[in-house]
Order: C-alpha cells, then sequence, then structure tokens
C-alpha cells in the first residue's frame, strides 16, 4: 500500500468509528506532515519484491501510525537500528519536535554518534539489569568524572559509557565489579537523589482520574475490520502481481501439457478406463496440490505483520482471517475456469455444456478444499515457511493413496478407513468420473460394446448416481473442519508473544 494508505488503515481502525471519513483523512494528512512525510504519501512502501521508501521513512511512518490517537507518551524500541547517521539524526529530531507537542518519547538505543546523544534532553545507562545513571547527558559526564571513569578529550560520551559499562567475557569478574562500583556510587550521589526528590514532588501532585472520566477510542467493529483487510489484501495482490501472474503461468502451462499428453483421448473400450481414469486423476491431483501449496505460503508470508497489528488491537483475528478465505477465491476460480477452458475438450472430455460446468464445479470445490488445508499448515507452522513447504507433501501423500485409483475402495482395510473418508481427492475423484463416466457409449471394433461407462464406475465401487450427494457436501464438510482449525491454530499463535 502507499504511505497514507497505510496511515488511513490504521486511523480506520483505530480511531472512533463515529469519526466522519473525512475527518479521518484530514488527520491523517496532518499526522504525515507533522513526520515530514507528505511529499512521499502517494508512494508504496514496499516489500522484499518491490522498491518503495527508505528505511528512514519507514520508521518515521511506523511512528505516525501511532501518533493517530494523540498518545501522551510514546515507547520506541531501537528506532535508529539499521539506519546511517543521517538518518537516525532525523529521526531523533522529529522526535523533538513531537515533544514539543507535550508527547513523551522513551526510546531505546544502542551506541548513538556523539552528535544523536546529544539530542536527547535525559539519559539513563542501565548494566546488568542496574541503572548506572539517570538525568541529563551533560550530568552523566559528571557523574563519571567523579567516579572516576572520566571521558576522554574528543571522545563519543556514548562509547566511553558503552565500554565502561561493558562485560568484557575475558574479564568478566573485574568489570563486573567496575559495573557495580558505579551503580553504588551514582545511588550516593546527588544527581540519585535529585530523582528521588522529583519523583516525590509528582507523586504528591499526582491524581489517578476517575475510571468514569477515562475514555478510549472505540475499536472498529467486525465488519469494518474485515472490509478494511480485504481492501488491503486486494490492493497489494494489484500491486504486486507476479505472484499471481506465476501462478497463472503455471496453470496455463500445466493445461497445455495435459492438453498434449492427452489429446483427443478415445472412449475405446479396451483404453478408455485406464486413460480417462488417469487423466481425471491427474486433473484432480494437480489442481489440488496448486491450491494446497499457494494457501499453505499465506499465511506464513503474513505472519509477523499480522501478529504486530493484532497485538496492536487493529483488528482480531476471525476478520483478517475471513478476508484470506474471501480473496482467494476470485484467483481460485479464474485459474481453474482457465484451465479447463485450455484442456477439457483438448483431451476428449464429454462435449456437453453441462459435463463442463459440473467438472469446473467438482475441480473448484476440491481446490477450496485443498486451500483450507493449505492454510491449516501455514496457520499451524506460523512464520516459517520451508516448514509450510515440506508439511504439504507430506499430508498430501496419505489422502493421495486413498483417492481410489491405485487401490480399490472395496479393498482398503478397515483401519485406514479414516484416510480414506478423509480424503477430499476422493470425493473429488468420485464426481469427475461420475461425471465422465454415468452412461459413456464407448466404441468397439464393427460390434455393438457389451457395455458403457456406467459398468466401468460399476465395477470400480462407484456408484453411478452419486455426482454431487455425498461427495460434494462431504468436501464442503472437511474444508470447513479444516478452516475452523487453521483459525483455531492461528488465533493462538498470533496471540503469543
Amino acid at each position: 500500500m502507499t504511505v497514507i494508505e497505510v496511515v488511513l488503515f490504521y486511523a480506520n481502525l483505530k480511531l472512533d468509528p463515529r469519526i466522519p471519513s473525512a475527518t479521518k483523512e484530514s488527520m491523517a494528512h496532518k499526522v504525515l506532515q507533522k513526520v515530514g512525510l507528505s511529499s512521499v504519501k502517494n508512494t508504496l512502501v514496499g516489500n522484499c519484491d518491490i522498491g518503495g521508501i527508505s528505511g528512514g521513512e519507514k520508521t518515521r511512518l511506523a511512528v505516525a501510525t501511532q501518533l493517530l490517537l494523540g498518545p501522551s507518551l510514546l515507547f520506541l524500541d531501537e528506532v535508529t537500528s539499521g539506519l546511517d547517521t543521517f538518518m537516525a539524526e532525523s529521526i531523533l529530531k522529529l522526535m523533538q519536535e513531537l515533544t514539543a507537542f507535550g508527547c513523551t518519547i522513551l526510546c531505546t538505543i544502542h551506541q548513538p554518534a556523539s552528535e544523536l546523544y546529544e539530542l536527547f534532553n535525559k539519559v539513563c545507562l542501565v548494566t546488568e539489569g542496574s541503572i548506572a545513571f539517570l538525568g541529563s547527558h551533560k550530568n552523566a559526564l559528571a557523574l563519571f568524572k567523579e567516579a572516576g571513569y572520566s571521558c576522554p578529550p574528543y571522545h563519543s560520551p556514548a562509547d566511553h559509557f558503552i565500554y565502561t559499562l561493558a562485560i568484557n567475557p575475558n574479564d568478566e569478574d573485574k568489570c563486573s565489579e567496575r559495573c557495580s562500583d558505579i551503580v553504588q556510587f551514582y545511588r550516593k550521589s546527588r544527581f540519585f537523589d535529585d530523582i528521588l526528590k522529583g519523583i516525590e514532588k509528582n507523586s504528591s501532585t499526582f491524581k489517578l482520574s476517575d475510571s468514569n472520566d477515562v475514555k478510549t477510542p472505540s475499536n472498529a467493529t467486525f465488519w469494518s475490520q474485515f472490509a478494511e483487510n480485504v481492501g488491503r489484501s486486494f490492493k497489494e495482490t494489484h500491486r504486486n502481481p507476479r505472484s499471481i501472474r506465476l501462478r497463472f503461468i503455471a496453470g496455463i502451462i500445466l493445461s497445455i501439457i495435459i492438453g498434449v499428453f492427452y489429446f483427443n483421448t478415445s472412449n475405446d473400450i479396451s483404453t478408455v478406463q485406464a486413460n480417462k481414469c488417469g487423466l481425471i486423476f491427474l486433473i484432480v491431483l494437480t489442481s489440488s496440490v496448486r491450491s494446497l501449496n499457494f494457501c499453505a505460503m499465506t499465511i506464513p508470508k503474513e505472519f509477523f505483520t499480522t501478529q504486530r497489528e493484532y497485538q496492536n488491537k487493529l483488528y482480531t483475528t476471525l476478520p483478517y482471517f475471513l478476508s484470506v478465505v474471501l480473496c482467494e477465491m476470485p484467483y481460485l476460480v479464474a485459474v481453474n475456469f482457465i484451465q479447463h477452458l485450455i484442456f477439457y475438450f483438448a483431451v476428449g472430455l464429454k462435449w456437453e455444456a453441462v459435463a463442463f460446468f459440473n467438472a469446473l464445479c467438482c475441480t473448484i470445490i476440491t481446490s477450496w478444499t485443498s486451500c483450507c488445508i493449505g492454510w491449516f499448515i501455514g496457520a499451524m507452522v506460523g512464520p516459517d515457511q520451508s516448514m509450510a513447504v515440506q508439511l504439504s507433501g507430506s499430508l498430501l501423500m496419505p489422502f493421495f493413496l486413498f483417492a481410489g485409483v491405485l487401490k480399490s475402495d472395496r479393498d482398503t482395510p478397515v483401519y485406514l478407513f479414516p484416510f480414506k473418508y478423509l480424503s477430499w481427492l476422493r470425493y473429488g475423484f468420485t464426481m469427475m468420473m461420475v461425471n465422465e463416466f454415468k452412461d459413456m457409449e464407448l466404441e468397439c471394433e464393427d460390434k455393438e460394446c457389451p457395455y458403457n461407462g456406467t459398468t466401468i464406475l460399476l465395477n470400480m465401487g462407484i456408484n453411478p448416481d452419486e455426482l454431487w450427494w455425498p461427495n460434494m457436501p462431504a468436501n464442503i464438510i472437511i474444508g470447513l473442519g479444516f478452516l475452523v482449525m487453521a483459525w483455531s491454530m492461528f488465533a493462538h499463535k498470533t496471540a503469543r508473544r
């Protein structure tokens, strides 16, 4: 998304829903102006796939999203990490400007340059879990000088403090003793007494507000959270179409290969069962594997972003998860439709409009069930994308064996029935077989064929009257079951810190 769209996304989810959209948009523009991002407001933020704003601008954007609520206290953790000195200085100067508006900022920072160190109003030096100093940066130099650790001339004060308070593994005892001495010296110093007096003074004037007077912005409604996530998903897909383009290209290439390999497959009585059974199973298998692998990667790719936004209370897990499911459907239908247009008539399947759309519907339902299992795998592994890929193939194998092609349903051992009845590939294959073979006229050499396609179905243990029932409801139920488990797993993992 663009910079302004990110801020508006936060505004719509964090601010009171009773605030008009125009007012929220005005607030977003004012916040961007405050952090100096107005000139790049229509620029994409960017990610590993596409370019965008710089690292310093991303940091300022992160600050901007938190300024929407006008916080009086802001915590920034390692806000200059990964930035060069110039960008780090611009971030700290921005923080200085924000303090002029009444915002208190607590910031952790590692080894700042001398110019950056002097921008802080107060510094807190910590060693081995104890405070070695708290106060102005000038008083820090004075304390270390009184303690016998003066900062050398033309030396960075921040570097001096770090080296003095650091623990060297090769001389741990001596370093720990030095740090302990500095902590004890600080606790006996006038600087520590000044801090205690300031705390006592503020404690006497500080008064908790009555709970009835405390007002927090209302969270967005469930449907607002859902709509915002759906809108963001479609925008990001539209502006970064590489993965969708690859998905379509892969589907088209695979369809061409299937069409060429099985071109004009005949209904000859001697070969029809082997050839068309293999063709139908290949169609079901490839569409399922493609959907499962793609959907297994969706949640891991966005996991850290989603976890951060959930813990910032932008939205709950359910509207986000449902937006993932909804946004997948158009591409799922489109890819399967294009594939069927390419290979269906080329390979010699039934030349009937009803049969074509029946086959398409069977493939879409089976692919959707595969996606549900993919989302379950993605939710189970969290951010680990490599593990998602490995589990996809491992989980598919046992259900692949019970699809009804490699071994007849009637020969399946009783103790393996759970795999048989949970094999969504089996239900998809059965629907496709009934759609193609029921009442099929077979071709025999100069004589009347002794049987037709229905007999082949019966010999395979497939009921020719079971095109939709119970196969389609079974696939939908399996998909919904995995979908509920995926959401439960995702909610559990997202809530963990």
